[in-house]
């Protein structure tokens, strides 16, 4: 067993399932480490949406005229 899922069942954020499947791995998220991934992206949200709202408007036209051409970039 690698290391970090060792590590990761020994913290209470993964447990194995009952799966059977040779082609399904036989780990699965316990609920804290489900609330501990929901916690992390809210508090991301949270701090990108404040970081826009402290850009002047010529700026937040600058970075959502950006993300349309990285999105772009990444469509070919």
């Amino acid at each position: 067993m690698q290391a970090w899922l060792f590590n990761f069942i020994i913290q209470g954020m993964s447990q194995r399932n009952s799966r059977e499947s040779p082609c399904l791995p036989n780990i699965e998220l316990t609920h804290k480490s489900r609330q501990l991934r929901k916690k992390t992206r809210d508090a991301k949200q949270r701090w990108l949406s404040q970081a826009i709202a402290d850009l002047n408007e010529d700026e937040r036209a600058m970075h959502f005229k950006a993300g349309d051409i990285i999105r772009r970039l990444a469509e070919r």
